[in-house]
């Protein structure tokens, strides 16, 4: 991601983008045109997320707008939207599993019927 790229010539740790107080401490520490900078480079790297940041009624935002409302965001919102870039980096572990034949689950009753635990009892198969 060519933002990861800017941040860290600006001198960000990547793996610290995730902290809010991080990043705007940095941001606190930096000259207008590293600012400056940094917008340009969520301008040139557009992507619903960052858009939805500052359209949260619209479903992608509005990409005219993006690029005005991003320029004239305080560091709090940059800030904010680059720890949305510092999760968007992190890696994505997903697990799949197939379904074991055999395993029984007790499930507890939900209404005041009560049966006895032979009766909750479910084979995960038949589930």
């Amino acid at each position: 991601m060519h933002i990861a790229e800017t941040l860290q010539k600006l001198g960000f740790n990547i793996q610290l983008l995730g902290s809010e107080k991080y990043v705007l401490n940095k941001l606190q520490s930096l000259k207008a045109e590293g600012i400056t900078r940094i917008k340009e480079a969520f301008i040139q790297n557009k992507a619903p997320r960052f858009m939805k940041y500052f359209f949260p009624h619209q479903p992608y935002g509005k990409q005219k707008l993006y690029n005005k409302k991003l320029m004239e965001s305080s560091l709090e919102r940059l800030a904010h939207l680059i720890k949305v870039c510092g999760l968007l980096l992190q890696t994505k572990v997903y697990l799949f599993w197939e379904k074991s034949e055999g395993i029984t689950v007790n499930c507890e009753a939900d209404y005041e019927d009560s049966k006895s635990p032979q009766q909750n009892r479910k084979d995960v198969g038949s589930l």
